[in-house]
């Protein structure tokens, strides 16, 4: 939506002579869409959000490919998006804090100091793009891999790293699982493959009520080679210039492709293509 568009809907309600506090929510509403919407394309780079998906939709994202019109401008996503930013942030500076503490089993780890000591830029490729507030984003040429990277942890016993992964839900899908959804696993192996620390801590809290969970994973290299083939995949059709099929497994697993679709940008695109 146009300033031009929201200009033309004042008219109308003008028009309309609708309640004043019914004109406000609309006037709202239109804002918040046209607000969030004005970024445009997403950065044509593979997210380790995408990668146990379907692969098609990584193959649009990286050859940027028109995305739906009304995609992202849904008052409500754009809120929920907003709120786990928001708990995130709030969530980090806790755990800052808790590791400040002089007694603290916990080392917060800056990640653009992590990349130069462990010389992470000169053996994997790495890079920091810019600090967001507590979080990192991070690039990696090699496999045009991009990410935010919502904390880095040292435990001090044992001196290992721990990536810091957080995930705010519903109930409905906090009560849901008792370990780390499959879709996350492939995500924690992509940030794996970018910055090299095999030990994953996801933080997972309700957002209704608070309440929160944690659960560790651990990968190896097969873990990281899985997802080079991924990408490897993606990466074929780019130079075949040719769309990939519909991603209908997983690893044999078969895609929710209701989900996995519901959040889609490219479904206009998509059907072009049948699967």
């Amino acid at each position: 939506m146009s300033l031009n568009d929201i200009a033309k809907s004042l008219s109308a309600k003008k028009e309309e002579k609708t309640a004043p506090h019914d004109n406000f929510l609309t006037d709202l509403t239109d804002f918040i869409k046209f607000d969030s919407n004005r970024s445009g394309k997403p950065n044509p780079t593979v997210k380790p959000s995408m990668i146990g998906g379907c692969l098609r939709r990584v193959f649009f994202c990286v050859t940027e490919a028109e995305v739906d019109p009304d995609s992202g401008v849904s008052t409500e996503v754009v809120g929920m998006g907003e709120s786990g930013t928001d708990r995130h942030e709030r969530l980090q500076n806790h755990i800052i804090k808790m590791c400040d503490k002089k007694n603290s089993e916990w080392e917060w780890v800056d990640v653009a100091e992590y990349i130069q000591s462990e010389l992470i830029e000169e053996t994997i490729g790495t890079t920091v793009v810019r600090k967001q507030g507590n979080e990192t984003k991070l690039y990696n040429p090699n496999y045009n891999l991009s990410f935010l990277c919502d904390g880095l942890i040292k435990n001090k016993e044992t001196g290992e790293h721990h990536i810091l992964e957080i995930k705010t839900e519903t109930s409905f899908k906090y009560n849901k699982h008792a370990d780390v959804y499959e879709e996350h696993t492939f995500q924690a192996k992509a940030y794996f493959l970018g910055l090299g620390v095999p030990h994953i801590i996801f933080l997972y809290e309700n957002r209704d009520v608070c309440t929160k969970k944690t659960y560790a994973c651990d990968f190896d290299e097969n873990d990281k080679e899985e997802i080079i083939n991924r990408i490897q995949y993606v990466d074929n059709f780019v130079s075949a210039k040719e769309t990939p099929p519909m991603t209908k497994y997983v690893d044999k697993v078969l895609i929710n492709k209701s989900y996995d679709c519901k959040y889609c940008q490219y479904k206009q695109e998509c059907e072009k293509w049948g699967e």
